[in-house]
């Protein structure tokens, strides 16, 4: 939209204005910092999933929680809640050198003395087979969905879509991917890169969040004026100075400009259009080069960091490529295909303060989709991405809202939520019963539909439990 700092940034997301006054915090203030201004982008209609995308606060320690926190996003969307912490430990579960055989990667933030993150524990994008996991595989998307309690599919990075993804043809193919996912109403997570970031493939995970098009909305070809929304879940942030005006700063346990701090910013929603967005490596970083593009592939020889090849997970090897990475939640794992859709919302959080609950802050974007405090070793908090700490931070108090959608009026049905306790390392893997095993529920519950779409009790729980709801026809 190209919106600098004195113009108000307004984003319509799914029908509600959420309008940034104060510092115009939004992606124009972003670009400004970064001397860029972003053309024009009028889009008539939007392609969204079937879910609204819950955007999520990440934490920053242990090499970011960005493919952590768009997990999150996506099973919030399918009626499950689960913590960065706990999401990285279920992600976390393989056979390799970095476990010694043991089945699980404990250590988010790399072994006693480590001087590099375990990259074997985090979330990542890509799928078994192709090599770029080194010798034993690690961090694939759709297996830390399924150990989650999700079903997934990962774009097929080596042969395409429909093109093979390479040069400039394949970044197209990758979107129509993106868009024909989104037109089925999965949630998608993609990897981009940013200004100034030095990965060869992607720096960072976002949540797709819709896409807008002045075209059929159940068309998926690549169309240059297509723009394309995303979560990056906050890992730009700004602060305001009287003296110097606007620059980055850190990520804090509250996002920056949580609770009407109107020098903070925290934009979280970026936007470009489908012609503009793909580039190689060298333009990214570029001077008036925008906060993130997508990688331009190709079949040359580079190297890629590839988990366990060396013990904390930071080895190399050369693959071909880079590649376009992408994920799409198709939603719960239901063995018997019988649960409405569920969605959660987190409506208000509190957090041990001196021995008193104090309640978290509201984000006018993210809400309370964030976790305080912070995961640290320090009471100064850990939020620099070369921070490492295996401490896993005191639990918050959560009040949950489940919406159960797709209801037939008059018709009885049972809610049935599950709670676990939070992973310890040898839970690692499919810890998440599956919707039709009811015997491991922690309550269940029965209704009647009035409307199609019902709202359920708030429900106080703790975020280092495992939750998720799961509604059946009665």
């Amino acid at each position: 939209m190209g919106i600098g700092l004195g113009v108000a940034l307004v984003w319509v997301l799914f029908g509600e204005a959420i309008r940034a006054d104060g510092p115009q915090c939004g992606q124009g203030l972003v670009e400004k910092t970064l001397g860029v201004t972003l053309p024009e982008m009028n889009s008539l209609k939007f392609i969204e999933p079937a879910a609204p995308v819950q955007i999520f606060y990440q934490w920053n320690a242990n090499n970011g929680y960005c493919g952590e926190a768009s997990l999150i996003s996506a099973g919030l969307a399918n009626g499950q809640y689960m913590s960065q912490a706990d999401t990285r430990l279920a992600c976390g579960a393989f056979k390799g050198k970095a476990s010694d055989g043991t089945g699980a990667s404990l250590l988010q933030g790399g072994g006693l003395g480590a001087t590099a993150v375990n990259y074997n524990a985090q979330m990542l994008l890509e799928y078994a087979g192709a090599g770029v996991s080194g010798e034993n595989d690690f961090g694939q998307g759709a297996r830390c969905a399924a150990n989650s309690g999700l079903k997934a599919t990962t774009y097929p990075f080596e042969t395409g879509y429909k093109t093979t993804n390479t040069v400039v043809s394949g970044v197209q193919d990758y979107l129509s991917w993106i868009k024909a996912e989104m037109i089925a109403g999965h949630h998608v997570t993609i990897g981009v890169i940013w200004n100034g970031g030095d990965d060869a493939q992607y720096d960072h995970i976002v949540s797709v969040v819709k896409i807008g098009t002045n075209h059929d909305v159940n068309d998926p070809s690549y169309y240059p004026d297509d723009v394309l929304y995303f979560d990056d879940h906050g890992l730009y942030t700004l602060q305001f100075d009287y003296e110097d005006g606007w620059d980055f700063t850190d990520n804090p346990a509250s996002p920056v400009g949580a609770g009407g701090d109107d020098k903070g910013c925290t934009p979280y929603l970026f936007a470009y259009t489908f012609d503009t967005i793909a580039k190689t490596r060298k333009a990214a970083n570029k001077t008036n080069a925008p906060a993130y593009s997508l990688i331009i592939p190709s079949s040359e020889e580079i190297s890629v960091i590839a988990g366990n090849s060396a013990r904390e997970g930071d080895g190399l090897v050369q693959i071909n490529g880079p590649h376009n990475y992408a994920l799409s939640v198709h939603g719960p794992l239901d063995t018997a295909d019988q649960t409405q859709k569920v969605s959660l919302e987190i409506v208000s959080s509190r957090s041990l303060q001196k021995g008193v609950w104090t309640e978290n802050l509201r984000d006018d974007i993210a809400g309370f989709n964030y976790e305080s405090p912070y995961i640290s070793p320090t009471p100064d908090g850990c939020d620099d991405g070369d921070c490492l700490t295996n401490i896993r931070p005191a639990p918050m108090q959560i009040e949950l809202v489940a919406t159960v959608h797709g209801l037939v009026v008059g018709r009885n049905y049972k809610v049935v939520e599950y709670n676990f306790p939070f992973l310890d390392g040898s839970k690692t893997g499919r810890f998440v019963a599956m919707p039709d095993d009811q015997a491991q529920a922690s309550y269940v519950t029965s209704f009647t539909a009035v409307t199609t779409e019902v709202a359920l009790p708030p429900v106080q729980r703790m975020s280092n439990q495992l939750i998720k709801f799961r509604v059946f026809p009665d």
